[in-house]
């Protein structure tokens, strides 16, 4: 047999770009949570199927807490892709990557349920964005 006929193809890697939404915590925590469940309580199934990026650089979290913020998204239905600003000792294993290089695209206001009814809008057209008063 010659070499030829066992001969594969070049092994090839491909960049892909999305769109992910970003969630840009605020302290305290508790009430950026609070936040955020209003308004998952008035666009049902918004995050569903959605990337999202989490941005850490307003806060300082510690590994413990960031794995607890991840784990309570993730049981609100918020996937978590990637995180940024994040110190890089406080992911590893069981947690998104750092990401780095993002660039912002500017905030939208969401969309809640009745709203899209009203306007026959799809929930695509929004994106997020949650700060505590």
């Amino acid at each position: 047999m010659s070499n030829t006929a066992h001969a594969r193809p070049p092994f090839r890697f491909r960049g892909r770009s999305f769109m992910a939404f970003v969630l840009a915590p605020e302290l305290p925590l508790s009430h950026w949570m609070a936040e955020l469940a209003n308004q998952l309580r008035r666009s049902e199934g918004f995050f569903i199927g959605r990337p999202v990026v989490l941005d850490l650089t307003r806060v300082t979290l510690a590994k413990s807490d960031l794995e607890d913020l991840i784990a309570d998204l993730q049981a609100r239905g918020v996937q978590i892709i990637g995180v940024e600003g994040a110190d890089p000792c406080c992911l590893g294993p069981g947690l998104p990557p750092l990401l780095r290089a993002g660039r912002p695209t500017g905030v939208l206001e969401t969309i809640d349920s009745e709203s899209r009814k009203r306007r026959g809008s799809d929930v695509g057209r929004a994106a997020v964005q949650f700060s505590a008063a």
